[in-house]
């Protein structure tokens, strides 16, 4: 009898954990009243689009096809690498865009996160309504040149505040792996956090776009020229529920 009882209670425990939890995020909840998709455009006036193959591999760890990934070629010869994806409700691990932020995957490619004094975010208007992009500078791996990052994650439509910035250890001996994981477990729990907080249900859609061009001089102006970029290359539309339309 005790064997069975012990048994009936860890399950009665475990079930009443779930229901919990779908309880917290889904009972006496009130929906956002706006949700976010940022449409990415591949043909700009005044640009040239090469697309770049992303290995299978890759595709594997992503877990989905809907990608752009290549590089615009503007005026002046400016150069702008661009990435893009989506994750479909029914076909995508809630949370996995975590693991593609260029503070994880780049540090993890033998980048360096380095700081010239930009900000940490940056607001780009789309409209009426605004939206802060995270932003960070990395060195090459061969140390010769620096990069400007933006990139943004929308989780079932809304923004997600990484609540965290990555800091480098000033040791060039530090194994990025180790880096990138580490930066990882740090990143997904101040996420997790975040969304216990806000009560904040997911549909399990995603989306992750992210932009970068080269700092040559002032940092200011590879600033300017990405927020400019912003403007042309990505389309922010924004969705309304009927309940919130109709007040």
């Amino acid at each position: 009898m005790r064997p069975s009882l012990s048994i009936w209670s860890m399950t009665a425990l475990f079930a009443a954990a779930i229901v919990a939890a779908w309880a917290w995020f889904y009972v006496g909840v009130t929906p956002p009243e706006k949700s976010f998709v940022l449409k990415v455009r591949e043909n700009l006036p005044g640009y040239r689009f090469t697309a770049v193959p992303v290995g299978e591999q890759a595709i594997e760890t992503l877990a989905t096809t809907n990608l752009v990934n290549g590089q615009f070629e503007g005026p002046d010869r400016q150069r702008f690498t661009v990435f893009a994806a989506d994750w479909a409700a029914k076909g995508s691990k809630q949370m996995s865009v975590l693991g593609h932020t260029p503070e994880i995957c780049w540090v993890g490619a033998g980048f360096q996160l380095t700081s010239l004094g930009e900000p940490p975010f940056m607001e780009v208007a789309f409209g009426q309504e605004k939206l802060a992009l995270e932003c960070r500078v990395f060195r090459t791996p061969d140390q010769r040149s620096i990069e400007m990052v933006v990139w943004c994650s929308l989780v079932s439509g809304q923004p997600l505040e990484e609540g965290f910035r990555f800091q480098p250890k000033r040791n060039d001996n530090v194994d990025p792996q180790l880096a990138q994981a580490s930066t990882g477990r740090v990143r997904g729990m101040n996420s997790l956090i975040k969304a216990l907080a806000r009560r904040q249900p997911g549909d399990g859609t995603k989306q992750f776009v992210r932009f970068s061009t080269p700092v040559a001089g002032d940092w200011k102006e590879a600033y300017q020229r990405l927020e400019r970029f912003a403007h042309q290359w990505l389309e922010l539309e924004v969705h309304r529920p009927r309940s919130v339309a109709k007040n």
